[in-house]
């Protein structure tokens, strides 16, 4: 082995040791909180919704992710009538949370931390894959839809509503074919969005999870 050979291999063993140690675990919490659905941050504290056997629990960290507490317990039986699995989260300063189950289709809201759900439409998209709220204004929401996987469905496409969910409008909209898989938005300017559309259908004779509509969409005037 040549010198410049040991010298470029001890160089990428540095290398990765030294990225290695910019990892640290921070998972130090109770042992029963089941399945993350949800990471969300404010800026000061850190919040991890979870789904723990028939309950939606919240675990709060105010110092890094060094200590977690349960900040609240939802028994999802009793509020919904059934069991429902938390496929997305979000909070909104503190108070309002919005959230997507596997199950449920549609979406949940909470104006009082938990205490109180209600449903607040979108029951045709059958499957709801993101669920985003303007930083600056709880009542501006974006929803990216697959709608219903195994059949053609206009139901497909991103929502927006600008009252907390009491009306959507179907703001994007490819085919029947394809709907969307994610969207996000610009932390510091909320009217940049981006969404990523999926073409999938999947059925006992039909097998659509590829198309040249696959395609990546932004919108810099709020959608």
């Amino acid at each position: 082995m040549n010198m410049r050979k040991l010298i470029l291999i001890i160089s990428m063993l540095l290398t990765l040791t030294l990225y290695s140690q910019e990892w640290e675990n921070i998972s130090r919490l109770n042992e029963n909180i089941g399945g993350p659905s949800g990471f969300l941050s404010d800026g000061k504290n850190l919040y991890l919704i979870s789904y723990y056997e028939t309950d939606l629990v919240l675990n709060k960290s105010t110092d890094k992710g060094q200590s977690w507490f349960e900040q609240y317990r939802v028994e999802t039986r009793s509020k919904f009538g059934t069991i429902y699995r938390a496929r997305n989260a979000v909070l909104t300063d503190k108070d309002y949370i919005y959230v997507t189950f596997s199950d449920l289709q549609s979406i949940a809201k909470s104006t009082d931390g938990g205490n109180n759900w209600s449903n607040i439409g979108l029951v045709n998209t059958k499957i709801i894959s993101e669920i985003i709220v303007n930083p600056s204004n709880s009542n501006e929401i974006f929803v990216s839809a697959m709608g219903n996987p195994i059949i053609p469905d206009n139901n497909r496409g991103v929502y927006k509503s600008s009252d907390g969910g009491n009306s959507w409008n179907q703001i994007l909209f490819v085919n029947n074919q394809t709907g969307f898989n994610d969207i996000v938005m610009n932390p510091s300017n909320p009217s940049v969005l981006y969404a990523c559309s999926y073409t999938c259908i999947r059925n006992a004779t039909v097998n659509i999870r590829y198309s040249t509509d696959v395609k990546l969409y932004k919108t810099t005037d709020g959608g």
